[in-house]
């Protein structure tokens, strides 16, 4: 939420299987299509709702997708981040985006969502 600008925040896992590949394929898609650089009139935030992956998976997945995107982009225009279970949780709950994880399935059970948050923080409706 620097310099006024909004925020896409979508709330995913990096070695999901299915839905969150998607997700973040589409917003590159998206990306492709604009004018507009992430980082110049908005910033993108993937937040990783596994507590167990890292620093370093993160890292990866932006290179990836940053290669692909094929233009050049202010590199906090386009953050993937990992956090600590309470604090990933703490996010998800204050916009509204529900997770749990799957014992027997191994993997988390989720929706997709992208969601806009104005410059002061607050999802947009």
């Amino acid at each position: 939420f620097q310099q006024g600008k909004p925020v896409i925040l979508n709330i995913v896992y990096y070695n999901c299987p299915n839905l969150c590949g998607f997700l973040l394929n589409g917003t590159l898609d998206v990306l492709k299509e604009l004018d507009w650089n992430a980082g110049e009139k908005f910033t993108i935030l993937s937040v990783s709702m596994d507590h167990n992956e890292g620093g370093a998976l993160a890292t990866k997945k932006k290179a990836n997708y940053l290669k692909a995107l094929g233009r050049t982009i202010d590199p906090n225009g386009w953050r993937f981040l990992t956090g600590r279970e309470d604090q990933v949780r703490t996010l998800a709950d204050q916009v509204g985006f529900g997770f749990r994880y799957d014992a027997r399935q191994k993997e988390y059970a989720h929706s997709a969502a992208l969601m806009l948050l104005t410059p002061e923080g607050v999802v947009s409706r």
